[in-house]
Parts: structure tokens; C-alpha cells; sequence
């Protein structure tokens, strides 16, 4: 139930990267940080990193935005919380006196001031690229025509790059959340 544009984020969060990592630790298409990730239920750890899952980082960002625009009610502070923290936002709407984006992003970071913009700007290059004689840069792996297969048993890269005919960089590409091969 929410606005079908939120699924512009990641263009402007992570360029639509499922391996980046930011100055400050946030990984991932929705670069979530890792306390916020477990947060929401997502593993961490030194094997795991399910931040890189694009399903299950979707889903946690969902309850984010969700759990944020409960608290906001207004998509334009949840933006600016989601780039800024909620935190950040709710001292910047008791300071302004008001819960006002106009007036709210005066007592915020200057990239977050600017967020919303951005995120504008990617739903329109998103709708309207074509317009503009842009030409979108197609994903390596075309996911449409993979198979998502369950393994019961541990299993490293190699042997399942054997077993599948693949080679080893196919294997790891199509499983980013393993980050020990």
C-alpha cells in the first residue's frame, strides 16, 4: 500500500547496485546501514550480508518507509528520513515548528535538502528517458532467465560452479549476499 514511485529509490540511493558501499557502511540497492538491517530482520554477518539481496532489501525497506510514513505522514519528510535518519528529521520539524518539507529542510543536512529533488529527477529520467534519447544500460545476468535453487548442504562457489557448468564469476554474481564464496 504504498506509492508505486518509491521503487525509484534505489536509482538514486545505489544507481541500482546490489555491491556498492558507502563512506559511512550503507551497502546495497537501498543502502541500508547494518544496525538498521538487523533491525528489520535482515542478516549481517561475516558470511551473510542480506543487504545485497535485492527481495529481502526490498522487503525491510518497505517496512521502513512503511514504519516511517506512520510516523511522518508525509512522504516528503519520509524521503528526507530515509536519507537523514528519522532522528534528524523529527529535532528539524520540532525546531522549525512545523511539519512543513518547505520549511523543515532549512534545519537539514544540505544532501538531504537536495534529496527530494534527486528523487524526482530519477522518476522522471525513469518515465521519460526515451524522450531525452537516453538508452538504460541492461543488468549483467538477465534474471528473468535464471533458476533460484536451494542447497541443504554447505557448498562453496566452486563446487557449485562445477556441478552447474557455470563459471565461478556467475556464481558469484547471482548470489551477492555470500561474502565468502
Amino acid at each position: 500500500n504504498l506509492p508505486m514511485e518509491l521503487k525509484y529509490l534505489p536509482m538514486i540511493e545505489s544507481g541500482l547496485r546490489l555491491d556498492i558501499r558507502s563512506h559511512a557502511g550503507a551497502v546495497g540497492l537501498w543502502q541500508m546501514m547494518g544496525i538498521t538491517a538487523q533491525h528489520y530482520k535482515l542478516t549481517v554477518d561475516q558470511y551473510m550480508d542480506e543487504r545485497h539481496d535485492p527481495y529481502r532489501a526490498t522487503e525491510a525497506a518497505v517496512r521502513m518507509l512503511a514504519e516511517m510514513y506512520g510516523m511522518f505522514g508525509d512522504w516528503s519528510l519520509v524521503l528526507a528520513a530515509y536519507n537523514s535518519g528519522p532522528g534528524r528529521v523529527q529535532k528539524a520539524i520540532r525546531t522549525a515548528g512545523s511539519k512543513n518539507f518547505e520549511v523543515v529542510k532549512n534545519y537539514l543536512p544540505k544532501e538531504t535538502q537536495l534529496y527530494i529533488p534527486k528523487f524526482v529527477a530519477a522518476a522522471y529520467i525513469a518515465n521519460y528517458y526515451s524522450n531525452h534519447d537516453l538508452i538504460p544500460r541492461l543488468p549483467q545476468f538477465d534474471l528473468k532467465n535464471t533458476r533460484t535453487l536451494k542447497v541443504y548442504q554447505r557448498a562453496s562457489f566452486s563446487e557449485l560452479a562445477k556441478v552447474s557448468g557455470l563459471d565461478y564469476g556467475t556464481i558469484a554474481g547471482l548470489n551477492p549476499v555470500y561474502l565468502k564464496g
